[in-house]
């Protein structure tokens, strides 16, 4: 089975709709569909077969703030080939999300992070956003301001519940980029931390029990900024600072066991020496990372979206791939649940419009997974979005926060939206 072939699509411009159908594939059998599509490139209703089945029902809210696209003319676009035996395929139920906010617009400089809040709901810190949304979906407390164009973010919590926010600005440089906050994200100040350079850049922030793992460019001795982890004391003392060039920025996700996941390299997280250098065995590269226990999760991409389960000493125990199309999926967050297994979200590029042939389009991917990683649940929300960030709660809540293109196309004011699922 074939269908028609994504192209390029300029960075930043993504697509929302409602994706009510997809037009069928030359010789799939549904001839009439697919002549509807070439004579007016209208919609047409879901298929059962993998290559039609463009999605499930976005919901009103995500709905409402997306504009509608129309099914691509098969006549006018090259062939790809649908992968219905891909992993997380058309035999993997739908998990449906309990509700849907929309809650601002997206801002392309600088990413997101979200975790999960020990009284429910999550903390998310973006561009211009720093909020807790409850279990319910209001939003409990939204402090404006923060830096609009950021070239590095972290977040996360100590034990006591404080919230720590690294934020790293081209624009306005900070000798402090690691503050702290309280539960109602009222300022406690700067982090006690040890920087060698007035204006380091953050990229990730966990803890290792009481001390804290900082990931991020400082300063060496040359005076040259290089990817380095700070292991640092609550009263600021520096215990361990690892610095190479040989590492690319990445997830920062810490064992129970004690090994660190800094980029790309695995790292003993008390003296930072070197246990391995992370390689999937579909050569992908990780782009995140979440604590399993001894082990982690580990979100990837290769050619395809990928999730990959990882003991301690780079031992790869599973490595499980979703690809749709062909056409270079991509995973972007992880986060482990409860019970051992994890929830991988990211994008799949599907084939675009007859009426915009130089692009695809995102369509956002939501799969949950057992401890082996055997996929339970998938969510594809009908309209063209991207999911880029999830997290867990201690009751296996699962929120999952992504943009997608507004109603007007405008990729200045794509919304960012927030999904809770109950598995």
């Amino acid at each position: 089975m074939t269908c028609p072939a994504p192209r390029p699509r300029p960075i930043g411009a993504l697509g929302l709709a409602a994706l009510l159908g997809l037009s069928a594939c030359p010789g799939s059998g549904a001839d009439d569909e697919g002549d509807d599509a070439d004579e007016g490139g209208e919609t047409v209703g879901q298929g059962d077969d993998w290559c039609l089945d463009v999605g499930f029902d976005p919901g009103e809210a995500l709905g409402a703030v997306g504009r509608e696209v129309l099914a691509p003319l098969p006549s006018q676009v090259a062939d790809v080939t649908c992968t219905p035996d891909t992993w997380a395929g058309p035999d993997t139920p739908q998990l449906a999300p309990t509700w849907t906010v929309i809650l601002d617009e997206f801002r392309p400089f600088g990413g997101s992070r979200m975790v999960a809040h020990p009284e429910g709901g999550v903390v998310i810190v973006a561009p211009n956003l720093f909020t807790r949304v409850s279990d319910n979906g209001d939003i409990a407390w939204a402090q404006s301001g923060g830096y609009l164009e950021l070239s590095g973010l972290a977040l996360t919590m100590d034990p006591d519940g404080t919230i720590l926010v690294g934020a790293s600005s081209w624009s306005e440089p900070s000798p402090d980029p690691v503050e702290r906050f309280d539960g109602q994200g009222n300022s406690l100040g700067a982090a006690n931390i040890p920087f060698a350079s007035p204006n380091a850049e953050i990229w990730g922030l966990s803890f290792d029990g009481e001390d804290l793992l900082v990931a991020c460019f400082d300063n060496t001795m040359d005076d040259f900024q290089a990817p380095t982890l700070l292991r640092v004391a609550p009263d600021g003392t520096e215990l361990l600072r690892k610095a190479s060039f040989q590492v690319s920025p990445g997830p920062l996700a810490v064992t129970t066991d004690g090994q660190v996941l800094f980029g790309n390299f695995m790292l003993s997280a008390t003296t930072g020496a070197v246990v391995g250098q992370l390689t999937l065995s579909d050569s992908g590269f990780p782009n995140a990372a979440s604590t399993a226990g001894e082990d982690l999760w580990v979100a990837g991409s290769g050619a395809d979206l990928t999730l990959a389960k990882v003991s301690g000493f780079n031992v790869e125990r599973s490595l499980d791939a979703h690809d749709r199309y062909g056409a270079s999926d991509r995973a972007r967050d992880v986060a482990t649940t409860p019970d051992g297994g994890a929830v991988i979200v990211g994008r799949q590029r599907i084939p675009s419009t007859p009426f915009d042939l130089e692009w695809t389009d995102d369509h956002a991917v939501i799969i949950g997974a057992d401890a082996d990683g055997n996929a339970l649940w998938i969510d594809r929300p009908a309209v063209y979005a991207e999911a880029t960030n999830v997290a867990v709660s201690s009751d296996g809540a699962v929120y999952v926060m992504g943009f997608a293109e507004p109603v007007d196309g405008n990729p200045d004011a794509a919304p960012r939206w927030l999904r809770r699922y109950d598995p």
